[in-house]
């Protein structure tokens, strides 16, 4: 998704994309929301190392440096998609 991101915004840098939820966004926000991904992907790789469980390495996230709001999601049920909820996904991701 990260590279995807980035290829999309370097490829239509003056366009206009239109998520599946949330705000438009421009190529700029691609490129924002792309660093934010790979802030978590590495924030938690080095949780893991450090031998934290995913529970102790969502507590140790400092999330006031986004600001995010809690998106519902609608797909697979009413749930919500929040820094936290991200941080647990990519933990499970690493491990498999």
């Amino acid at each position: 998704m990260i590279n995807t991101l980035r290829q999309w915004a370097a490829a239509y840098p003056n366009a206009v994309f239109v998520p599946g939820h949330g705000p438009v966004a421009t190529a700029a926000d691609l490129i924002q929301h792309s660093d934010y991904l790979e802030f978590l992907w590495e924030f938690v790789g080095r949780a893991r190392a450090n031998g934290l469980t995913e529970r102790e390495t969502i507590a140790s996230f400092d999330l006031s440096r986004y600001r995010l709001a809690a998106l519902p999601i609608f797909h697979y049920g009413t749930s919500f998609l929040s820094a936290r909820s991200n941080l647990s996904a990519i933990y499970r991701l690493q491990e498999q």
